[in-house]
């Protein structure tokens, strides 16, 4: 099967659990969105990763990428340092972040967190030469995964995304890459991304976090019926 990525928005620990503890035999990954905390309680985030068996990714998404986050950007960076001290698997951190660099990236090192440096476009797909520039930049910042996310207006958007997995191989060198469409039209390189090259795709648990993502259920489905 290929590799699952649940996506939790929820606005408590407690639910984020509930949610999870029904994911945890199906998803490969878990990413908790803790923008949509309405409380990020670092001790409580501790607790949750023991009852957890599949790696976790910790996001705190910015509300120009599709986020809920609501704080300035020194609030942002000071939860996200916070949370590779608790040692997750991974951290996502837009390629937009003032504080995104070599001290951080050294510091995620240290604690064994992996960062994937992510890019989001909610409006349409940009041309690739842009897209490759998204992926150039992490790897020059020495990241472990370059995620490359947009909307697809047309269905020929996907062609653009799911060529980046080809395209950007002389920027990846040991980086890896998700890259998919999101809305209604995306649905073809949600599912078929891994095939290409995607470390992961994602799936949604409870209310979907972006356009166009599917339930866990639905896409274990489809991949079922492509074997």
């Amino acid at each position: 099967m290929w590799p699952i990525c649940v996506a939790i928005g929820e606005n408590s620990i407690s639910k984020i659990l509930d949610l999870a503890s029904k994911s945890d035999l199906q998803a490969d990954l878990i990413e908790f969105r803790l923008d949509y905390l309405e409380v990020i309680d670092h001790s409580e985030l501790g607790r949750l990763f023991e009852k957890i068996k599949v790696p976790i990714i910790l996001t705190v998404r910015l509300k120009e990428e599709g986020g809920k986050f609501k704080g300035s950007e020194e609030e942002r960076e000071e939860i996200l340092t916070k949370c590779i001290g608790l040692r997750p698997d991974f951290i996502d951190i837009e390629l937009s972040s003032p504080f995104l660099n070599e001290d951080l990236v050294d510091f995620a090192k240290m604690n064994g967190v992996k960062i994937i440096g992510s890019y989001h476009s909610f409006q349409d797909t940009p041309p690739t030469n842009i897209l490759l520039k998204k992926i150039d930049t992490a790897s020059r910042l020495d990241l472990d995964v370059a995620k490359i996310v947009t909307y697809a207006k047309e269905i020929e958007d996907n062609l653009t995304v799911l060529s980046l997995h080809s395209a950007a191989k002389k920027y990846l060198r040991d980086m890896e890459i998700v890259a998919f469409c999101m809305g209604e039209n995306g649905l073809i390189s949600r599912v078929l991304c891994p095939l290409f090259g995607s470390k992961f795709t994602f799936a949604s648990l409870g209310a979907p976090t972006a356009p166009g993502q599917i339930s866990l259920q639905k896409m274990r489905q489809i991949q079922e019926l492509l074997k």
